[in-house]
């Protein structure tokens, strides 16, 4: 099985290319897909620039568009994933690193991809002498859990309701909102179409948006064992650029995670 990338960008010139080395000899890949947010003429610039350079040097094809107007992650992301052309796509943050093993995750998991599945990794690694890493406890492996764990929207709605972790490290809405997902496109985009077209909701935290209205439609949340990324924690990101509408928007959703229906 072939699957897409979709890469979001916004002013991340700097961490590009070291996310595209690090999909380079993942076989299963054979198409790169990056959605810039419109960002400034010089950013772009060289976001181009990485591009061309990097498709010189690999057999996948990487395609880049640009929005004409900043949209956000949410959107950013929902366009990237539109214009993949393979059934599943892995959306990795430009600022990020896939995992030595992914080409081996995939081996073994590929071809059991359920399209109900929203797929997470089950453990993540901190770029380590970072200043923000106290988020993480001081620890630079962020264990989620050992095995594959399957998310039910009654289990997710047992665990918040009675104060129950589902995690090893981190608290549940830490791991909501933590993106890097593996997804079946066609159905995410069905799933995503509603939020994706509104103007009046808070999606700054978009992951955990995300994994709201995934779960909200009845549909599972998987965490793979040994799937992870290199995940990088910088105070220009966009989470930390959106300031106190990222506040806002892990409260609202946190808030609906507690609404859930239970059917």
């Amino acid at each position: 099985m072939k699957l897409s990338v979709a890469i979001p960008t916004y002013n991340s010139s700097n961490y590009l290319l070291d996310c595209l080395k690090s999909l380079k000899k993942i076989k299963h890949i054979d198409e790169i897909v990056i959605n810039d947010d419109c960002s400034s003429e010089d950013e772009y610039s060289k976001i181009l620039q990485i591009k061309e350079n990097f498709s010189k040097n690999t057999n996948k094809n990487i395609l880049l568009s640009r929005n004409d107007r900043n949209l956000g992650g949410f959107k950013n992301k929902y366009i990237a994933i539109s214009k993949c052309k393979n059934k599943f796509v892995y959306q990795i943050d430009s600022d990020n690193i896939a995992g030595l093993n992914t080409n081996e995750i995939l081996n073994v998991n590929a071809k059991t991809f359920d399209s109900e599945v929203f797929y997470l990794p089950s453990k993540v690694y901190v770029f380590k002498k970072n200043p923000l890493v106290s988020s993480f406890r001081k620890k630079y492996r962020v264990l989620l859990t050992n095995s594959n764990k399957v998310l039910t929207k009654k289990l997710v709605l047992d665990a918040i309701t009675n104060d129950k972790n589902l995690f090893i490290d981190v608290k549940n809405s830490w791991v909501f909102n933590l993106g890097n997902f593996i997804v079946d496109k066609k159905m995410f985009l069905q799933k995503m179409k509603l939020p994706f077209e509104s103007n009046d909701l808070p999606l700054a935290a978009d992951p955990l948006a995300m994994c709201y209205f995934w779960l909200n439609d009845g549909s599972k949340i998987g965490l793979i064992k040994n799937f992870y990324h290199f995940h990088r924690l910088r105070s220009d990101s966009y989470w930390h650029s959106a300031g106190n509408d990222a506040k806002i928007s892990v409260e609202f959703f946190e808030s609906k995670l507690k609404e859930l229906n239970n059917d």
